[in-house]
């Protein structure tokens, strides 16, 4: 018996072996004697895999708006979910070891919100969070500006912030130029793929909305020792 994403599986034989995707599906087919197919969790049933997750994390206490938040941010991964708030456990930890006053930083009002978003980041967009925890001048405010569909215009960093966002960790790779529109029982590959990644968009539209909000904490171009006050304790 074996456990395997059948996406990333066909998508690895399509690249290696030149095939279509529908060839791709036909070979793992002839692999296998039979199949079992798992449904794809609902959000209900992820947002309670979260907070029974949560139970056993320093978080327990405020699992039901952090699972609420985890769920439109996660995907129907139990392995990535843990490993995620695994991750969250020790950002928590840093967070709090190096903070001048940690008893401020736990209660206030959007810590673990702002928490969850900069971890979201660090994990999601390493590149990104690396050019931000650098304290480059103008780096968040740019960073929030691609975040809120801003023009990128001839900005270099608004670019490449713009093609880290449009290119997170977890999109799966797609087999480039391959399409066969045969009808068949094998031929929904791609509309597996796309059935199974519809919560990126959802992730990613989330996770944009939400940095910008807690983290645009001026109208203006801020001056250079204000703009990472915000950010400053969650960076680890």
């Amino acid at each position: 018996m074996f456990g395997l994403d059948r996406s990333h599986v066909e998508n690895a034989i399509a690249r290696a072996g030149g095939y279509t995707d529908l060839e791709a599906t036909q070979y793992v087919e002839k692999l296998f004697q039979a199949r079992l197919t798992l449904p794809t969790p609902t959000i209900e049933q992820l947002e309670l895999f979260i907070a029974n997750a949560l139970d056993k994390t320093p978080f327990k206490e405020d699992k039901q708006n952090l699972s609420s938040t985890l769920k439109d941010l996660m995907p129907p991964n139990p392995r990535f979910i843990k490993n995620f708030i695994n991750g969250l456990i020790v950002h928590h930890q840093f967070a709090l070891s190096t903070s001048d006053d940690e008893l401020k930083l736990r209660s206030a009002e959007n810590y673990l919100s702002q928490l969850v978003l900069v971890h979201f980041l660090r994990t999601i967009f390493p590149d990104a969070y690396e050019i931000i925890a650098q304290k480059h001048e103008g780096a968040l405010a740019e960073f929030i500006q691609v975040c809120d569909n801003a023009k990128v215009l001839n900005n270099e960093r608004m670019q490449f912030f713009f093609t880290i966002l449009e290119n997170p960790l977890f999109t799966t790779a797609q087999s480039e130029g391959s399409h066969n529109p045969t009808p068949s029982r094998l031929g929904e590959t791609r509309f597996r793929r796309i059935r199974s990644d519809a919560w990126r968009s959802r992730a990613l539209d989330t996770f944009r909305t939400h940095f910008k909000e807690q983290f645009r904490t001026y109208t203006v171009a801020p001056q250079a020792n204000d703009e990472y006050l915000t950010i400053e304790p969650y960076l680890v």
